[in-house]
């Protein structure tokens, strides 16, 4: 009994020292936006604004199809740690449709959106006097969301609205071999997440000439209930033979609070514009099965700061992008202290005709103290992001 006690320990052990702080700041997808450090409330006018402020979508005209995707890097490195791991993602998809209706202009538009990307993996080999363990554990995949909008536009003003279907998450598997004295026990453990949520989206945008714009979205509180299906299978032989488990867990539930950003943008002669958001972002009212942590998660309200300069060369424009966006965390380290990362963006493209390559680096890092007051280190974020769209 007390040698099946000690492998459950090591067992729960394990899945505690593999959990991680989820970072919750949800932002819109695309490389332009993105490449201008996410200030993109303000200008919203092309399908990213799904995400970022869904009235920008008034801002098109013709129907089109858009793509985004991007690779992702991170490490960790102190004094007495190092950690990485790198990965492709689907960030973004949609299909946008204009209808001209007398003076006023009426989008639809669908889009496939990644919301929340908790993306970690590790493998280690552990011996001790008479036991051996070996694992290896991935948590891939995102939190995505189909998201319908619809956008109308009357004069310099611009509503819309984006509704997010959450319909898939993350999957958790880890596997193992663990050899003792006296056998052997081999298993995969997984989780597959498929959690349920409606999220309600809301943006306006005021556009004074051709100059100056302005842009707001309010994110309404969205609660996610979680349904996780889970597989155990072990083999092994000795003591520790166990047999194939599978089940599902549902009931836990996530509320995230509403959220409001505000967003202006200013064109500076005929090539140039400048771009500012920032986006309140209340997480220490977040909700987990009905019980709030204010303690535990902290406010991630994020200040946000783009350029784009257009580069005509004939029948070609080359953008130029840079930007700044502040990265809060949820979570504070061992000094007591929020962590706040600072992420730069950079980002250039092509566009001929009706089809446009957008291309965004974004490289982020925030300094944190773990284990002991000494043991000091960087977390480091490098993504590069591909869009591409295509008018028709």
């Amino acid at each position: 009994m007390e040698n099946k006690r000690a492998v459950a320990l090591f067992v729960i052990v394990s899945l505690l020292l593999f959990s991680q702080e989820k970072d919750f700041n949800l932002m819109g997808s695309g490389a332009r936006a993105l490449g201008m450090g996410g200030a993109f409330i303000g200008l919203a006018d092309d399908a990213t604004s799904i995400g970022w402020n869904p009235a920008g979508l008034g801002q098109l005209i013709k129907p089109e199809v858009s793509f985004s995707s991007g690779f992702k890097f991170e490490d960790w490195s102190s004094d007495y740690s190092n950690y990485s791991n790198s990965h492709f993602s689907i960030d973004f998809g949609s299909f946008v449709f204009p209808i001209g209706i007398s003076n006023a202009n009426f989008v639809m538009a669908v889009a496939y959106r990644s919301l929340l990307e908790p993306y970690y993996e590790s493998s280690d080999t552990i011996y001790s006097a008479d036991t051996t363990y070996i694992y290896s554990r991935v948590t891939s995949g995102a939190y995505g969301a189909i998201s319908p909008a619809i956008a109308l536009n009357v004069g310099p003003l611009y509503a819309g609205g984006s509704f997010d279907i959450w319909m898939k998450g993350p999957v958790y598997k880890w596997d193992y071999n663990f050899s003792y004295s006296g056998g052997s026990l081999i298993g995969t453990y997984s989780e597959m997440n498929k959690p349920s949520a409606f999220g309600l989206n809301l943006g306006a945008l005021i556009v004074a000439g051709t100059d100056l714009k302005a842009g707001a979205i309010l994110r309404l509180p969205v609660t996610i209930k979680e349904n996780v299906e889970v597989n155990d299978k072990w083999s092994g032989t000795g003591v520790y033979t166990m047999g194939d488990t599978s089940y599902t867990l549902k009931g836990d539930t996530t509320k995230f609070p509403m959220m409001i950003g505000f967003g202006i943008s200013a064109q500076l002669g005929n090539n140039l514009t400048v771009a500012f958001d920032y986006e309140f972002r209340p997480y220490s009212k977040m909700e987990i099965n009905g019980v709030t942590y204010p303690d535990y998660y902290h406010n991630c309200n994020q200040l946000r700061f783009g350029l784009e300069y257009m580069l005509p060369l004939g029948v070609m424009v080359i953008p130029l992008r840079a930007g700044f966006m502040t990265d809060p965390k949820t979570y504070e380290d061992l000094t007591g202290n929020q962590v706040i990362g600072k992420m730069f963006t950079g980002g250039t493209g092509l566009i001929i005709g009706n089809f446009s390559f957008d291309f965004s680096l974004m490289y982020g890092f925030s300094k944190e103290t773990w284990a002991t007051a000494y043991d000091q280190g960087t977390d480091t974020k490098i993504n590069a992001i591909f869009s591409t769209i295509w008018h028709f």
